[in-house]
């Protein structure tokens, strides 16, 4: 139970994915609705929701938000959920972008 939250855009191409409409869709082909952190950490307390869930394509593409969403959520004692194929790429997290 909880604020799921997802973007489209994978780092895999995965042909079992259920999600495969979502996550090789061309952004020029969905309607895209932006939604601030701050504005997903009031969604999820609005509603009730116990944490925020980061699925239906590959999270960790777009870490930013996730860690800018993942610390409002932390201070307002809400959980951090990723859904994920695990696969980092090195120069990020090497770079010093990634805790």
């Amino acid at each position: 139970n909880g604020l799921s939250l997802g973007t489209i855009g994978c780092n895999f191409a995965c042909v079992f994915c259920q999600n495969w409409t979502i996550s090789q869709a061309n952004i020029k082909d969905v309607q895209v609705e932006e939604l601030s952190p701050e504005k997903a950490i009031q969604l999820a307390l609005q509603n009730n929701s116990p944490a925020i869930c980061y699925t239906y394509s590959e999270p960790l593409i777009w870490y930013e938000y996730i860690l800018d969403t993942a610390k409002l959520a932390k201070k307002n004692n809400l959980k951090n959920i990723l859904v994920t194929n695990g696969f980092i790429n090195r120069e990020p997290y090497y770079g010093g972008h990634l805790p």
